[in-house]
């Protein structure tokens, strides 16, 4: 009985230096803090908080738009009440 002898395989284990530079460039850098998952929740919050100010902004413009108009139709109404009570004659003494 012989031994067929099975195919030779070579190994070889890479040097300490890696084969591919790393990249050291500005986009890689904003590619690496943006896939961190710490960046992108505060990004998320950020906005969040962001979306939420400027909805409460424009309810609290339109709250204090309809409050002027009431005050300006309070005082319009003040005046033509001064101006009939001052067109009354007094009662005499």
């Amino acid at each position: 009985m012989s031994v067929n002898p099975g195919a030779t395989g070579v190994f070889q284990v890479p040097s300490a230096d890696p084969a591919v530079a790393e990249c050291t460039t500005l986009s890689c850098e904003l590619g690496a803090v943006a896939t961190e998952p710490g960046a992108v929740t505060a990004v998320v919050l950020v906005g969040l908080v962001a979306f939420l100010a400027f909805a409460y902004v424009r309810d609290a413009t339109d709250d204090c738009r309809r409050e002027r108009t009431r005050v300006l139709a309070e005082r319009d109404a003040f005046e033509s009440f001064a101006d009939r009570v001052s067109s009354l004659e007094p009662a005499p003494p």
